[in-house]
């Protein structure tokens, strides 16, 4: 085999290679889910309470995708912030931003029960 034909046989089976790694489903990646609710009734006591300016900057990006949206979702853990704890079960948060209070849920979704 010459050496054109080996570098082709070679990218062939690295291209091959990454490709069946790059469909394999099989691992979800977990969601770090966030809502906002009108209270807290249906799911406890707030775990804590937090004004937005104490929020670190990670929490503060996640509050406020939550608040424009409703409810955010990722799967990037390095939002995973220091305030937030993310759990199977709903952790519920006061955050005061100027004179409003919201409710802010916390919890997990797909692709967490192996983590």
């Amino acid at each position: 085999m010459n050496r054109r034909s080996f570098l082709a046989a070679t990218c062939l089976g690295v291209s091959t290679l990454a490709a069946g790694c790059s469909s394999d489903r099989s691992t979800a990646k977990c969601h770090l889910m966030h809502e906002v609710v009108d209270s807290p009734d249906d799911y406890g006591e707030p775990t804590e309470s937090y004004s937005y300016e104490a929020l670190s900057d990670d929490a503060r990006r996640v509050f406020d995708e939550t608040i424009a949206n409703g409810s955010y979702a990722t799967t990037n853990r390095s939002l995973d912030s220091p305030e937030f704890r993310y759990r199977d079960t709903t952790t519920v948060y006061n955050v005061t931003r100027g004179d409003e209070t919201y409710v802010l849920l916390t919890y997990t979704g797909e692709g967490c029960e192996n983590e």
